[in-house]
């Protein structure tokens, strides 16, 4: 099934079933309107008043596509901006006539069809005369014509017995379009629709959905136009305007509903069920639900209790997913759009599954890409929101460029809204993380010193957010095999071995300094000052480390625990052997040896010199 199908499907299941007066599924053959004024007529033809229309209320009236989709003079049936209504508006500012005519053609030949109401015919009688324009300036005095040409008009009659009615609430008014759009349609004749395969009117053209941009565009047939492979467009390609009608307006009532679609960095994300309900959504960064009640973890080796958070959070999201009448999960898809030119739209992302499956995916990246975070000045498991990934990836100042970015338009607002794009099918559909994201993370994470605000102090809970974010990226990558995020004293990979020197180094002059009566968050310790140069050469950096700037800082220490830490260095750096003389860069493995080895020291209760917990 297609985007369009899958579209068409939801807009079947649940047309007639919401009747949001704010966002409502619009039928076929209508359309959602702001008038700017509203013109009350009496029996006579005549006008009643004419009154400025609620900014926030919109109306319901008749539309066809040619009017959804127009860049030239294309009516709406019913009402429309007052360049096309006035007949007396081209004398009064000097422009085209064109629109009135055009619009007052279309409405003469819905007025003559058999049946047409009466007060329809009414209504036309009075546009017919061309006093439009000098109506309104007669009521709004000093009103500039030229400044209100594109503003809409609606209208009401008022009815025998003195009952005011609007033209556009009157069911036979709304009837006799059915039926003349019907006619109009028929007449037309079929054509396969490649989204129904039925054969049924075609569209000659599509509505615009934000401003001028459109899903389906063309150009009018012209000379190469189709290089020798079709006759006419209509071999290329063929949608009817039910099926047009339905996927647009689907996807207008998406866009307003609240759960279904987010906006992000200039690309729309829709996600939904075939019968209209809200599953989680993958790019969320204020949390989609998995972690809610989340609790404080004490300890970093305590996988298996997140992970049966979010098995229990994905429970009730299958069960609210659950078809009754098929006894099997309902269908979600995910779409993605963003404006590619001022006139089009494409469509970065699709994918449809059934809701097991999708949870299942997102139960899956919130499980295997996770690390210990510091959240609200709590230590726990917890996934990285995108956010977060771009943040590590490309730095504050970058996401903070692009938040601000009210256009969408910037190199930070185009990096950030890629690296979105490219996490959607890793979280959505479990596809593997590009590991030049983890890289480019780790590369950050390993420059410390350059996190840093605006005056050039040294933002520590952003450096270890990133270095938390880096891990958690590494464990989704390395999913395969068994990760833990708790210390590993058996793991020999000379990279987490490094990792956990360095993490002791860090630990030894936090200690110290904490020791002296100085604050160990004061300044940055020769381990971290010294991480990007040992990341490069390690071997080289941690002879120098522990040699001539650790020494110093283990003689503050007390006896024992010098005692401990030094027989700490010894055992890792015989495990490490031949790799203690390695000079050869270390990868992002480093960074969970270093955190792991930190928290091993400040998360269990006693160790094994018989001290306290830090």
């Amino acid at each position: 099934m297609g985007w369009m199908q899958a579209l068409c499907k939801t807009y079947d299941n649940l047309a007639g079933a919401f009747n949001d007066a704010e966002n409502p599924l619009i039928p076929v053959g209508f359309t959602q309107m702001q008038p700017a004024y509203y013109v009350a007529l009496t029996q006579e033809g005549e006008v009643d008043r004419i009154t400025q229309w609620p900014e926030k209320e919109r109306t319901l009236v008749p539309s066809t596509e040619g009017a959804e989709g127009r860049t030239g003079a294309f009516p709406y049936p019913l009402f429309d901006e007052l360049r096309y209504m006035a007949g007396d508006y081209a004398a009064r500012t000097g422009e085209s006539e064109a629109y009135y005519q055009k619009y007052m053609e279309a409405l003469r030949t819905w007025c003559a069809v058999p049946g047409a109401p009466g007060t329809l015919r009414l209504f036309c009688a009075y546009l017919s005369r061309g006093t439009l324009a000098r109506d309104l300036q007669t009521q709004f005095p000093g009103l500039e014509l030229k400044k209100e040409g594109k503003k809409k008009i609606c209208f009401g009659v008022y009815q025998p017995g003195g009952a005011e009615s609007r033209l556009w609430e009157q069911e036979e008014v709304l009837e006799s379009w059915r039926r003349y759009s019907r006619a109009l349609q028929e007449a037309a004749g079929g054509q396969l629709c490649y989204v129904t395969g039925a054969h049924l009117p075609a569209a000659e053209g599509h509505p615009k959905l934000i401003g001028n941009q459109k899903l389906i565009s063309s150009k009018e047939d012209g000379t190469l136009k189709y290089l020798g492979h079709f006759a006419e467009s209509a071999e290329a390609l063929s949608v009817s305007s039910e099926a047009s009608a339905k996927a647009h307006n689907m996807i207008r009532w998406l866009m307003g509903r609240k759960g279904v679609r987010s906006y992000i960095y200039g690309m729309w994300l829709l996600v939904w069920a075939d019968n209209g309900d809200t599953p989680p959504q993958p790019l969320e960064d204020d949390g989609d639900g998995f972690e809610e009640g989340e609790e404080e973890i004490p300890a970093p080796d305590t996988a298996e209790a997140y992970a049966a958070l979010v098995g229990e959070a994905a429970a009730g999201y299958r069960n609210a997913l659950i078809n009754p009448a098929m006894n099997r999960s309902r269908d979600v898809y995910i779409m993605s759009m963003r404006g590619a030119t001022p006139g089009r739209m494409s469509i970065q992302y699709y994918q449809e599954c059934d809701g097991n499956t999708y949870i299942d995916n997102l139960a899956h990246w919130h499980t295997s890409c996770c690390w210990s975070f510091w959240r609200k000045g709590k230590l726990q498991i917890s996934t990285p929101t995108p956010k977060e990934i771009a943040t590590a990836v490309y730095g504050s100042a970058t996401v903070r460029i692009a938040q601000q970015d009210k256009k969408d338009e910037k190199a930070a607002t185009k990096l950030v809204r890629q690296l979105y794009a490219r996490l959607m099918p890793c979280i959505a559909a479990r596809k593997p993380l590009p590991e030049d994201i983890l890289w480019a993370a780790f590369r950050n994470a390993s420059r410390p010193l350059s996190f840093t605000d605006d005056k050039g102090e040294w933002q520590t809970y952003e450096w270890q957010t990133a270095v938390a974010v880096t891990c958690a990226l590494l464990n989704n990558i390395k999913s395969g095999r068994e990760n833990t995020m708790a210390l590993d004293e058996a793991r020999g990979e000379r990279e987490y071995l490094y990792g956990r020197l360095l993490g002791i180094a860090d630990y030894i002059e936090e200690q110290a300094m904490r020791g002296n009566g100085d604050g160990a968050r004061r300044r940055q310790t020769n381990a971290i000052r010294y991480m990007q140069r040992f990341q490069q050469r390690p071997a080289e950096t941690w002879l120098r480390l522990q040699t001539q700037l650790l020494l110093p800082y283990m003689n503050k220490l007390p006896p024992e625990k010098s005692e401990y830490l030094a027989l700490r260095i010894r055992q890792i750096g015989d495990m490490l052997g031949d790799g203690l003389a390695d000079n050869a860069p270390l990868g992002p493995l480093f960074l969970q040896g270093y955190y792991s080895q930190k928290q091993a020291f400040y998360t269990k209760k006693t160790d094994n010199a018989g001290g306290t917990k830090e």
